[in-house]
């Protein structure tokens, strides 16, 4: 058997006129080139060396499949949880101060995707759930028009500030910065709910209760700080006060209120619609604002945002679903992010994700039991994925494994965290197509397959429907 099973769709890029971009491109096969070998002209110790390390299973000695090295993985990644692992973190991670609950985040979701949490044992789960609580900014009062206040149920719950005036109502709110005493930022306040929610509906009873204590404390505070970063003049959000205005913002905010059971029509109004479909470009993706180049990243949150918003009418779908398949490169198998670029591991979730909502609004469209209410994904349902899902697990399995733990960009690059949150996440992806539902197109069957996560939120499915679910009815 052969490691590259569909060797026949594997095509080398052969561009019309040679240029800078095209050397590196060609190199980019070449440094995966090595990777995609046939296993079954190996010599005997090659193939020995190979089960070593984890990359074929030591015992199943029938099978050449490739396997996921999840114990390695989990290793690498818990070293954010573990007070006593924490000194071995680099230097260099004082980069990241501003993005503790993304470094969670990306951790705790990689690791339950691979089928293991911080151990119910001990109090990891409960210190990871006081780490984000000290996380927490209380933002300066936001005023607000008696009008507003009227026509949102949800705000005239707020906590009325100590300035407000018989002509200015001034309401109490806040979101989960970087770090302690940073500024609340939209990016890692999704970071901070979407770690909570995997520990609230995880085993560990007493961290569970803590993290949906956390969530339903600050979820009116949160609500109030959305709409303080919704602009009136568009309905766009912008990422912090004084920040940028993008769609990233418009999806973290969306996906947080609508788990959270928060999701109001003010906050997902027909113009916060318009304004993710006006960033859609000519190619078919979309940039961060309108006129920008389309990106995975953004095209990601905006086909996420319209998700949420039941709103993917309001675009050319068949001009995003053309430029998303466009992304997959013939001969390495990932996503690259934009046209022109190189394949890079973390675009397996951002194009992958985006490629599954996309897959999933076609399939239902073109079925009789369409429900527009209904979440798909909860009701257990599962699209034929319009990209080569076997190709995109060969990529992630062969060119992303770091032998020594921990997943990377492609083989030049160092592992991370945040490639190791994306490429397992894209990996889960491309494993929830309809025409995988028995058996994986690539992989060990058994050791390189992982929990179904959520293409929308990117937690596993079952966390997001029981987070749903828990807020769907709670009173305020």
């Amino acid at each position: 058997m052969s490691i590259v099973n569909n060797k026949s769709k594997q095509k080398r890029f052969k561009p019309l006129v040679e240029s800078v971009s095209t050397q590196v491109q060609k190199e980019t096969e070449y440094e995966c080139q090595p990777f995609f070998v046939d296993l079954t002209t190996m010599p005997p110790n090659q193939v020995d060396h190979l089960r070593e390390t984890g990359l074929l299973h030591k015992h199943d000695t029938s099978s050449l499949d490739v396997c996921l090295l999840s114990e390695k993985h989990i290793q690498y990644l818990q070293q954010t949880w573990d007070l006593e692992m924490v000194p071995q973190l680099r230097t260099s991670f004082v980069t990241l101060d501003a993005s503790r609950p993304w470094m969670l985040y990306w951790t705790l979701h990689a690791c339950d995707l691979m089928g293991h949490s911080p151990p119910d044992t001990d109090t990891t789960q409960i210190n990871i759930v006081k780490t984000l609580e000290t996380c927490w900014t209380q933002a300066a009062p936001f005023p607000f028009s008696a009008y507003e206040v009227q026509q949102d149920p949800i705000l005239q719950k707020a906590k009325l500030s100590s300035s407000s005036t018989s002509n200015s109502t001034e309401l109490e709110g806040g979101g989960f910065g970087g770090g302690p005493g940073q500024l609340a930022h939209a990016a890692t306040t999704y970071g901070a709910v979407l770690s909570l929610c995997i520990i609230a509906k995880g085993t560990n009873r007493t961290a569970s209760e803590a993290a949906l204590k956390l969530l339903e404390a600050k979820r009116v505070s949160l609500y109030v700080w959305m709409r303080s970063l919704q602009q009136p003049e568009d309905g766009a959000f912008v990422m912090h006060h004084d920040g940028e205005r993008d769609v990233r913002a418009t999806y973290c905010l969306l996906a947080v209120a609508k788990l959270l059971g928060i999701l109001t029509p003010q906050l997902a109004s027909p113009a916060s619609i318009q304004f993710v479909a006006s960033c859609q470009t000519w190619e078919g993706g979309f940039g961060g604002e309108p006129a920008a180049e389309a990106h995975g990243g953004y095209a990601f949150c905006a086909t996420a945002a319209l998700q949420i918003m039941n709103a993917l009418d309001a675009i050319d779908v068949d001009a995003l679903t053309a430029w998303l398949t466009r992304r997959q490169v013939s001969y390495e198998g990932g996503f690259n992010g934009r046209t022109n670029k190189l394949v890079d591991g973390c675009y397996s979730f951002w194009q992958g994700g985006a490629m599954a909502i996309v897959s999933m609004y076609h399939h239902e469209k073109n079925s009789k039991t369409f429900n527009a209410d209904e979440d798909p994904w909860f009701a257990g349902k599962r699209p034929t994925l319009l990209f080569d899902e076997g190709m995109l697990e060969r990529y992630v399995l062969l060119c992303g494994q770091d032998v020594h733990g921990g997943l990377r960009d492609k083989p030049s690059k160092r592992r991370d965290f945040y490639h190791s949150c994306y490429c397992v996440s894209g990996l889960s992806v491309a494993q929830s197509s309809a025409d995988e539902a028995d058996t994986l197109s690539f992989g060990h069957e058994k050791y390189a397959r992982v929990h179904a996560t959520h293409p929308v939120y990117n937690i596993r499915i079952e966390r997001a429907q029981a987070i749903i679910e828990h807020f769907k009815d709670l009173p305020l």
